[in-house]
């Protein structure tokens, strides 16, 4: 029998005499049929990468038509696609967003609410908050809820007393822990229409610019309450300066269900009890307890909590220098220098709404001044100073105008109300004394007796 020819081609085997065998791949050896002796070769394990690539691809994409999920997955990404081109979600209301009762929630719901709009409104940290609200029960002689009540009589008072026709309101918007960049936020979300008080009083220390133990904008509570009124995202750079701290936003401007929860949450459940509301109330029956809004979130801060008295039994201090060293530990010249520009958003705001600023620098103990890095505080003085040349606004230095002792400061920091009393006075007096401040309060012109007017 004559010995049989082969040629060994990718696309198979050939035979002189017709006859064909399966292909042979690269990694087999051709070997006539009698000499194979039943050998198994592994087709799979011969083809080359690109091959089993495109392989496990289609066994992938078999798997995929046959999947629900994957459908599924399809449908939502295009409903996500759709909704985000039309967003019919961003016009809810955000008085119905829910949110836990905290500072500033407590603050906004008073500022909006009033009927007799403050014309000047004080912002800034605890700084200003405790040091008003303590004043303010020793003026009043009687205990203050700040939670519930956030004007400052005695600010009005001081004003009057150089203006006796003043006759407006003060408000306290001091809020625990704020940074410029939460004072800002008030500033945008708030000060607007109605709301727009004439004169912005923006009271500074060093640790509202600066602060070792603050991350950014974006994580303040502050700020995350604030921005269901204002659309933050022509500032990310500033609230979110680092990537990292992007990740979250990242993932709701990506999923509009989640970016947008509950303005869904809110629009469909509004829209579902309009629906399904008279029926509904056919099979209803009244119980012995209405429960208001409220009682579906936790109370963070709640009324009747956060009292001030009107005076002290004792002279009290707290020592808490060495929180106050961790905080100015070092100059945080990134941090420092974000959040002096959101100081002058908030002045290039104020002048665009029509709102006379006033840059306060709050009053520190020389103790304090000493427990910092010591290139701190200049820097601080000569930013309100830049910021006042720069914007041509109105800046007071306290620790200029008044001599503040131990015995006006409950800490390191904070003051009582023998403390607030002198920051007051400095601010009304410059108030109301300052004709580039003056003039912005709505004060009647003062009654002209006939005859009385001077003649050249």
């Amino acid at each position: 029998m004559p010995k049989r020819k082969l040629t060994t081609k990718c696309v198979g085997t050939q035979f002189n005499d017709g006859t064909s065998q399966e292909p042979v791949y690269p990694c087999m050896v051709a070997l006539p049929p009698d000499d194979r002796r039943g050998r198994q070769f592994d087709k799979e394990n011969c083809m080359n990468s690109t091959d089993k690539f495109f392989a496990k691809c289609k066994a992938f994409s078999s798997v995929l038509r046959r999947s629900s999920t994957f459908y599924a997955v399809i449908l939502l990404i295009g409903a996500n696609l759709i909704i985000s081109t039309i967003r019919p979600f961003d016009k809810a209301d955000p008085e119905a967003l829910p949110s836990a009762k905290s500072w500033v929630y407590w603050a906004t719901q008073e500022f909006l609410q009033k009927h007799d709009h403050p014309q000047v409104v004080m912002i800034g940290s605890s700084l200003v908050m405790n040091a008003t609200w303590l004043q303010e029960a020793a003026h009043l002689n009687q205990d203050v809820d700040i939670v519930a009540n956030h004007r400052t009589t005695y600010l009005e008072s001081v004003i009057k007393k150089y203006l006796p026709l003043f006759n407006a309101q003060c408000y306290n918007f001091g809020l625990p822990g704020s940074m410029m960049s939460d004072d800002y936020m008030v500033i945008r979300a708030l000060f607007r229409g109605e709301h727009k008080p004439a004169i912005a009083v923006i009271g500074l220390g060093p640790r509202d610019l600066m602060d070792c133990r603050f991350n950014c904008a974006a994580s303040s509570k502050h700020f995350q309450y604030l921005e269901r009124y204002s659309d933050t995202h022509d500032i990310v750079d500033l609230t979110m300066p680092q990537f990292w701290q992007r990740v979250n936003f990242v993932v709701k401007e990506f999923d509009y269900f989640v970016g947008k929860k509950w303005n869904i949450q809110i629009a469909t459940g509004e829209t579902a009890r309009q629906l399904c509301g008279p029926a509904l109330s056919m099979y209803s029956r009244q119980g012995p307890l209405e429960f208001s809004n409220e009682a579906n979130y936790r109370l963070e801060i709640a009324k009747g909590v956060w009292i001030a008295h009107p005076s002290q039994a004792s002279y009290f201090f707290l020592d808490n220098t060495v929180e106050w060293k961790r905080r100015h530990r070092r100059t945080n010249d990134e941090l420092f220098n974000n959040q002096a520009k959101f100081l002058e958003l908030a002045l290039q705001t104020c002048r665009r709404e029509g709102i006379e600023p006033l840059l306060v620098n709050m009053p520190i103990l020389t103790s304090s001044k000493n427990a910092m890095h010591p290139a701190i505080y200049p820097r601080h003085l000569g930013l309100l100073k830049q910021m006042a040349d720069k914007y041509n606004c109105v800046v007071v230095d306290t620790n200029e105008l008044a001599t503040f002792v131990p015995q006006d400061f409950t800490d390191t920091c904070h003051m009582d109300a023998s403390g607030g009393k002198k920051l007051l006075d400095i601010v009304g007096e410059a108030i109301a004394t300052h004709p580039q401040l003056s003039s912005r309060l709505s004060v009647p012109p003062p009654t002209r007796v006939a005859g009385s007017e001077n003649t050249m």
